[in-house]
């Protein structure tokens, strides 16, 4: 038998959703898990290039931070504003996802927020954790 972590794609909230159900609101734990966890993936670690050279945060952020084509990856993801917003979204991050207490576990899905508004730092609004930061309507 091993023992796996599981990154879920486009659900970072499933972290949170885990510390709440366990009653993990703070302290210790919470302080492991901003280090070991880290949300959505989008910029931070995770790219996405395209054929033609084209480097995006994700897949599902159609977010243009720069061409391998033009400059070498590493200049990109260091220096491209997309990506620093994104390994700075403790500070950038709009809306509920910026005030949320899970900003730094979460980061809500990068994705979903440039899906339904155009804007990849906005909060992700179909994100289950609401109001005082309980899980509400969570599904699955």
């Amino acid at each position: 038998m091993s023992r796996a972590i599981i990154e879920p794609v486009a659900g970072p909230q499933y972290w949170p959703y885990l510390l709440e159900k366990k009653g993990i609101k703070n302290g210790f734990f919470t302080r492991i898990a901003e280090h070991v966890f880290h949300g959505c993936a989008a910029g931070r670690g995770f790219v996405y290039i395209k054929a033609n050279g084209d480097i995006w945060p994700c897949p599902f952020v159609e977010v243009n931070a720069g061409n391998i084509r033009d400059k070498n990856f590493k200049e990109i993801y260091e220096e491209s504003q997309v990506f620093k917003s994104l390994r700075d979204r403790e500070h950038t991050l709009k809306g509920l996802c910026g005030d949320c207490r899970y900003r730094k576990i979460c980061g809500g899905c990068r994705g979903r927020a440039w899906a339904y508004t155009g804007d990849y730092l906005a909060e992700d609004p179909r994100c289950f954790i609401r109001e005082g930061n309980e899980c509400k309507n969570f599904y699955l």
